[in-house]
């Protein structure tokens, strides 16, 4: 991930759907917008990491968190715990305050759902 680290920024783009979505089973993943200054190792992992976040914005973008009030994000799970790229682009997009908790995705998941039988 060093190579990610290093790259800032990129304009290759990555959908990472690889095997669809519930509302679009037949989405597959792609790559765009490839050329010879940012087909390198750190590109592709900045810009797939770019897109995982950009999906998930596409659930609950970062207007309506702001909208019910909501100002910080915990994240957890192993993969955004190990991914520093990861976590500076869902901080990038999202513009708000990221706490890390150490904890399996599963635990975040309960979390919610904790919160909303209360």
């Amino acid at each position: 991930m060093t190579a990610g680290n290093a790259t800032l920024g990129t304009d290759l783009t990555v959908s990472a759907i690889l095997f669809g979505e519930r509302h679009c089973p037949e989405a597959k993943a792609s790559i765009s917008n490839i050329s010879p200054s940012n087909s390198g190792l750190g590109h592709l992992m900045r810009a797939l990491c770019k897109g995982l976040i950009d999906n998930l914005a596409q659930f609950i973008s970062p207007e309506d968190l702001l909208q019910k009030g909501i100002n910080s994000i915990v994240a957890s799970g192993t993969a955004l715990n190990r991914n520093p790229i990861l976590q500076q682009e869902l901080r990038k997009r999202f513009n708000l305050d990221v706490v890390l908790n150490e904890s399996d995705a599963a635990f975040g998941v309960a979390q919610l759902c904790r919160s909303k039988i209360k």
